[in-house]
């Protein structure tokens, strides 16, 4: 029997690091009002740091704990987990492709698919689009994460034309990134860092994806203008690609101008300490990253991809630059450093332009009004005697 005083979400994820996609849905959950909705985070393999911030929010968290992909067991599990219990199953990435058919077969009456990445990014393998293309007829509305990022699926024709499907941006809190004087204090003491440096910053994985070969090359040319300059990159890493990054760092000999700090749960007060946020990816969807650098107050220089020209006006709150291309990094990373008024400006109407448009509190009432309007649709008028609290 479904349960009759709130709805029930399960949100089903591959694993809860502190990356992109598991922080989305963190903002999205801590902006639902949960006497409306009962919230389940169903993780594939691992839980990880925003596992505990799920629960400290009152989100009951599962763990699958699979150790492979095709694993009887774990699928069996997320059916008993569904069956009879769940009104709303939202996956947030290419796994869910296989959970699909688990939440069809279990009777979940609505299911919704998160799209965060470009179609433009490399191709999934082969097994991943397979699934995806006999089960998507499954799915009763796709959630895009931008504008860009529907445009990309639809000239790509991923997504077919009667496909349902909804726009709702990213969003951060504002009000986490306005305001970290002590902390800046702390991490000028911390990493050796005066306010004589210019700070430029970097947050992402170390992945091809995220282009820093591009930006640690054009430190050179940076480097000879402004011989105080530092560049701190921060985000997750293998063993591998953190070898990769301090060979080239030493090859360049920037080691005393560029720092990778790994993993840090401090972005806030570190956005704070930087005057210039950099984003050389070379695709994305529409990253928290640099709304998180706006909300900061602070000029963006990001490549002009999907995702980033959606959220920078160029030349007012931000700067875009082609992918790929280090002397054109250089060029605008000089531009700003040079004239600290004009970047003051870029970053006060950047973090004008989050407030209005890219608020997390934005984001999480367009996910309830979703969830409630499908519910209205889907369920209310098909069985009387669920929920009455969304009539």
């Amino acid at each position: 029997m479904l349960n009759k005083t709130r709805l029930h979400l399960l949100m089903f994820i591959s694993e809860l690091g502190m990356s992109g996609t598991p922080l989305y849905l963190y903002r999205i959950v801590k902006h639902l009002d949960q006497n409306q909705f009962k919230i389940t985070v169903c993780t594939l393999s691992q839980e990880g740091p925003v596992a505990e911030k799920l629960r400290e929010i009152g989100v009951s968290v599962e763990n699958l704990g699979a150790k492979k992909l095709w694993d009887y067991g774990v699928w069996k599990n997320l059916y008993d987990m569904l069956r009879g219990q769940v009104h709303i199953f939202q996956s947030f990435d290419r796994y869910g492709y296989v959970a699909r058919p688990i939440a069809k077969l279990a009777g979940v009456p609505v299911l919704i698919q998160q799209v965060g990445q470009s179609a433009e990014r490399p191709t999934l393998p082969i097994q991943y689009r397979l699934v995806d293309y006999l089960t998507s007829r499954m799915v009763d509305v796709y959630v895009f994460l931008g504008e860009g990022i529907k445009a990309s699926y639809a000239r790509s024709k991923k997504l077919a034309a009667h496909t349902p499907n909804v726009i709702i941006t990213n969003g951060v809190e504002v009000e986490v990134f306005s305001n970290q004087p002590a902390e800046v204090k702390r991490l000028r003491q911390e990493l050796d860092i005066s306010s004589q440096h210019p700070v430029l910053i970097n947050v992402s994985g170390l992945r091809p994806q995220k282009g820093l070969t591009y930006l640690v090359r054009a430190m050179l040319p940076v480097v000879e203008r402004f011989p105080l300059v530092r560049l701190l990159i921060i985000g997750e890493g293998s063993k591998f690609a953190r070898q990769q990054l301090a060979t080239l760092i030493d090859d360049l000999g920037l080691k005393d101008h560029i720092r990778y700090l790994g993993v840090r749960q401090d972005i806030p007060a570190l956005l704070a300490l930087s005057d210039v946020f950099v984003l050389s990816s070379l695709w994305e969807g529409l990253p928290a990253v640099v709304l998180e650098a706006m909300a900061a107050g602070k000029p963006v220089i990001a490549t002009d991809i999907i995702g980033p020209r959606e959220v920078i006006v160029n030349g007012k709150t931000g700067l875009l630059v082609p992918p790929r291309d280090p002397d054109a990094l250089v060029e605008v990373i000089v531009d700003l450093l040079q004239d600290p008024e004009n970047s003051r400006k870029m970053g006060y109407l950047g973090q004008k332009r989050v407030i209005q448009s890219f608020s997390a509190e934005r984001m999480g009432q367009a996910y309830s009004m979703l969830y409630l309007d499908l519910a209205r649709k889907k369920i209310l008028s098909n069985d009387a005697d669920v929920d009455r609290g969304v009539e």
